[in-house]
């Protein structure tokens, strides 16, 4: 049924069309894709679709890029004149360069580093 070069030019085009879907991205709106070329940073994917070089490209890191809330737990501050007052507060925080922020990486949940820096920081905020 099959000959010897119809298989192999099957062949060929399914490898072929695998490595041209590993090559397309689509990137949501509202985040940013990183894109690492053997590890180190190349470029920023915006939303859309996108292309890299399959198999030795690949994404680092997928940044939201849409602002966020964060609650700030209570806790006890005591100010100059030694009053004791109860502090809560609410933290908005954007990623605006997804290059830069790729330290800042911890999946999709960006919410336990950033409310542990926030509690922290306001306990240095006594005037």
């Amino acid at each position: 049924m099959f000959e010897g070069p119809g298989v192999f030019v099957l062949v060929i085009l399914a490898v072929v069309v695998f490595y041209l879907l590993r090559a397309i991205r689509m990137v949501p709106q509202g985040y940013n894709y990183t894109v690492e070329r053997f590890g180190r940073y190349v470029r920023t994917l915006g939303p859309g679709l996108g292309l890299i070089v399959p198999f030795i490209d690949r994404i680092g890191a997928k940044m939201n890029m849409m602002e966020r809330v964060i609650q700030v737990p209570s806790q006890e501050v005591i100010t100059k004149d030694n009053a004791v007052v109860k502090v809560d507060g609410v933290v908005f925080f954007q990623v605006l360069d997804a290059a830069k922020a790729k330290g800042f990486r911890t999946g999709d949940d960006h919410t336990h580093s950033g409310s542990h820096h926030a509690k922290k920081s306001s306990t240095y905020l006594r005037r």
